[in-house]
């Protein structure tokens, strides 16, 4: 998406180019995620149906607050429906391409935003058994069908080695600083949420933002 907005500045200058990035990041989440419903709303799911859902999802309340502030999560949520619909091609289907589908995704989460790229890649395994629970074929595998998920998932494989290598290559050059070192615990604490600002959006934490539904009742 940087590369988008890089690309549409000097034709609609920054404002145009950023607006024009924003709705590209939207619509092209809700294709996805249009592809999504399909896959899981049986063999001939209602159009209404799909469109409802995919609608739905795109209206996730976090989603919009990180794109409207600029937030590269909010781009990032675009590219995690292909990741999901990479996997269900792989895991149900045996298909290769489901799997380049993914590994891509993943690795386009990684240039997107790190937030994106850690969750996406931490829900994989929640991912193929959603997938591989909804499949046609009996819940127990074979040799065969073990034979056909690896293949289809080795792109996938493919995509976490390379995310992973260039965060290893770039790591080592910011080795000498702070960020070297890795984050403490006490840092992970201070930017971890907290019960009390489920009930009180004002509570003094980096958690406690919220979308409100009138007044005090977060919603997101």
């Amino acid at each position: 998406f940087s590369l988008l907005f890089a690309a549409a500045s000097p034709i609609f200058g920054d404002a145009g180019a950023w607006n024009f990035t924003l709705f590209a990041s939207v619509f092209t989440g809700f294709l996805l995620l249009l592809a999504l419903a399909r896959r899981f709303l049986g063999d001939e799911p209602s159009e209404i149906a799909v469109f409802v859902a995919a609608f739905v999802a795109t209206c996730a309340p976090y989603r919009w607050v990180t794109l409207a502030g600029g937030s590269p999560t909010g781009f990032g949520m675009a590219l995690i429906p292909a990741v999901a619909l990479g996997v269900d091609m792989a895991v149900r289907d045996g298909r290769v391409r489901g799997g380049a589908l993914a590994g891509v995704a993943l690795v386009l989460c990684y240039a997107t935003d790190l937030h994106s790229f850690l969750f996406a890649t931490l829900a994989l395994p929640l991912w193929c058994l959603v997938s591989w629970a909804s499949a046609s074929e009996s819940p127990l595998p074979d040799r065969r069908r073990l034979l056909v998920l690896v293949k289809a998932l080795l792109p996938l494989a493919a995509g976490v080695a390379v995310a992973g290598g260039i965060a290893l290559l770039l790591r080592a050059q910011y080795a000498v600083t702070d960020a070297g070192g890795g984050r403490s615990l006490a840092d992970i604490k201070l930017h971890s949420p907290v019960w009390q600002a489920i009930f009180d959006p004002s509570y003094p934490c980096h958690m406690a933002q919220h979308v409100n539904l009138g007044e005090g009742l977060p919603v997101a």
